[in-house]
């Protein structure tokens, strides 16, 4: 199975993704520590990178009317474009997903890499919690000579759990079906969507709190 770069996942997306920006501004910080407000000296700004891989034991499931795919392995990467802060939300751009070679069952190609932005639940206090929406993503699924594309737009992509050492985003999301060599009622039983859900792990940077 070749590589596939998406980021799209939306992911996840997405993975997904596949995964993970639209959406109404809030107060949303991201921090090195747990403090609110967040100091300048600990806030996350624009071109930060992060990294993230698929949680230990887990897989990127994509499910759809015409294939469930199935990858075992899968990186993220995102570059942070806005501070955030009082009137405005964190919003980052995908720069890559990776599936390693014959991590999945069916090949994924990248049209477009979309965006993912984090909305703090409660910009009153800390909760080291917020939702992420995605926009942009475009990827093509082919199962057995059968191509279908999905992508995210304006989408609820999952949630972002800070922590100092293990922050998460769980992506548990609809993506949208566009276009493909099949038909809609092919790729999605006429749905027009198809479920993408994953779990990754952020490795970079340690010390990753939603504010």
């Amino acid at each position: 199975m070749k590589y596939l770069k998406m980021l799209g996942l939306a992911a996840v997306a997405a993975t997904a993704l596949m995964a993970f920006g639209a959406g109404s501004a809030s107060a949303t910080e991201l921090c090195k520590v747990t403090e609110s407000p967040c100091s300048a000296a600990n806030m996350y700004g624009p071109g930060t990178l992060y990294h993230a891989h698929l949680k230990a034991g887990t897989e990127a499931v994509f499910t759809a009317g015409f294939a469930t795919t199935k990858c075992s392995q899968q990186t993220l990467e995102l570059e942070q474009t806005t501070t955030g802060g009082p009137n405005e939300t964190v919003k980052t751009n995908i720069k890559a997903i990776t599936f390693p070679e014959a991590s999945c069952n069916c090949k994924y190609t990248v049209t477009a890499q979309g965006s993912l932005e984090v909305h703090t639940d409660d910009p009153t206090k800390v909760t080291d919690h917020g939702t992420v929406t995605g926009t942009g993503t475009r990827y093509t699924i082919n199962c057995s000579g059968v191509s279908c594309i999905f992508g995210t737009e304006v989408t609820d992509v999952g949630t972002l759990d800070g922590s100092a050492t293990d922050p998460i985003l769980t992506t548990s999301t609809q993506a949208k079906y566009f276009t493909g060599d099949a038909s809609n009622f092919t790729c999605t039983l006429g749905s027009g969507t198809a479920s993408w859900k994953a779990e990754h792990t952020f490795t970079k940077p340690l010390g990753l709190f939603v504010i």
